[in-house]
């Protein structure tokens, strides 16, 4: 994707109780995809629909939510 977007993902006993956005490509559109932070906890994974009208962003943050979790050969546009 290009945004070099970076996030610190807090898990405890393999659930996923916590993401923070450390770093981010500031689009008009990121406050909104931040919405997708919510489904992902709730979910346990990165697995979730991007928000509508924040794809290319929500997406953005779910693949760096999914680098953060997997080991570096499993990582999305390593």
């Amino acid at each position: 994707m290009g945004m070099p977007h970076r996030v610190n993902v807090t898990v405890i006993n393999h659930q996923i109780k916590q993401i923070e956005i450390t770093k981010k490509y500031h689009r008009k559109w990121f406050k909104m995809a931040e919405n997708v932070i919510p489904r992902v906890i709730e979910a346990n994974n990165t697995s979730v629909d991007a928000i509508t009208r924040t794809t290319t962003s929500s997406k953005a943050i779910l693949i760096a939510t999914h680098n953060a979790l997997v080991p570096t050969e499993k990582r999305i546009g390593k």
